[in-house]
């Protein structure tokens, strides 16, 4: 089962790589109600899809051929939305080296990102588990991954925002940037802080009330530490966002490169220290660093960015879960 699995995988590879180019192409023409008017149907059938089939008795391979039709599908459904949205594309290929270049840069770049980010989000785990014991990494995992929730709010503003900066940054409006850059900064710090507060203050009784006392006891002091990790991680999105539709994915996969070496040490130091909330106190450290060293890349960025380098960006986009 595992090797058909594996190959019905490879196939569904082609449509999801489709799939995320022709989401780029509405959202870049600001046209997020079709957006998430297929993507909410498409998230719903995956998991709907394997309830229902598995139910019936069928196996793993058909269940997942059934998904990879159903991403096809998807595919069809989408390729239409951006006919009826951009009348004018024209769908050619130019095999340029001279046009191909930049998409290969940029997307070798956030490659980069988007290896070492959930190196730096699970490593932790790996670490509890060596050294604390398994029973460990799940007193860690459950407040983590119900804190880590509140960053789908910074995510989704930075979506919307992500294009519009694009098509500023080609147009070289620096005013228009900077003041949406302050915007969206303080829109996302307004719409967290509230929850964070409430998690640092309630979070132990959240925790109780969720797991039972075992889990409060043990990640109590996590779910605080964590919670005010998670203010300034929220606060990272923002830089975060505005170097890679900058055109400057580099910096950001340096900085994850130099973290990953720095959070090694630290963690394995806290977490043989203190345990749960050791890797609670590394994780906060981390993103606490990632966040001062994107808001100081960004205003360099923001003083002296190239139009011409921010105008391959919406072309190579994709789903970018970071920072994390």
């Amino acid at each position: 089962e595992a090797l058909q699995v594996f190959r019905v995988l490879a196939l569904m590879i082609p449509p999801t790589v489709i799939l995320l180019s022709l989401r780029g192409i509405l959202e870049a023409a600001q046209r997020f109600d079709l957006s998430n008017g297929i993507r909410i149907p498409s998230s719903v059938a995956t998991f709907l899809i394997p309830a229902v089939a598995a139910s019936r008795g069928f196996g793993l391979p058909s269940i997942v051929t059934m998904l990879l039709v159903t991403r096809i599908i998807i595919c069809v459904v989408m390729t239409m939305a951006v006919r009826s949205s951009v009348p004018g594309l024209r769908w050619t290929l130019h095999m340029k080296w001279a046009t191909m270049r930049p998409l290969f840069v940029f997307g070798g770049w956030m490659s980069i990102s988007n290896v070492v980010s959930p190196m730096l989000v699970y490593l932790d785990r790996f670490m509890l588990g060596g050294l604390v014991g398994v029973a460990a990494v799940g007193f860690y995992t459950a407040p983590f991954d119900g804190v880590m929730r509140l960053l789908i709010i910074p995510a989704s503003l930075m979506g919307a925002v992500y294009p519009s900066i694009s098509a500023l940054a080609a147009t070289g409006d620096h005013q228009a940037i900077h003041r949406v850059y302050s915007q969206a900064l303080r829109k996302t710090i307004g719409l967290l802080i509230v929850p964070t507060l409430v998690l640092a203050i309630a979070g132990p009784w959240l925790l109780r009330l969720w797991l039972g006392e075992t889990f409060a006891s043990q990640g109590q002091t996590a779910i605080r530490i964590l919670a005010f990790g998670v203010l300034l991680n929220a606060a990272a999105h923002v830089p975060s966002g505005f170097i890679t539709a900058l055109g400057r994915p580099d910096i950001k996969a340096k900085l994850h490169l130099a973290e990953l070496v720095l959070h090694i040490p630290i963690a394995w130091l806290l977490i043989g220290k203190f345990g749960v909330p050791g890797a609670a106190m590394a994780w906060t450290i981390r993103v606490g660093l990632d966040c001062g060293l994107l808001f100081a890349a960004s205003r360099r960025v923001l003083r002296d960015f190239d139009p011409a380098r921010a105008a391959t960006v919406e072309v190579v986009r994709t789903l970018d879960p970071e920072p994390c």
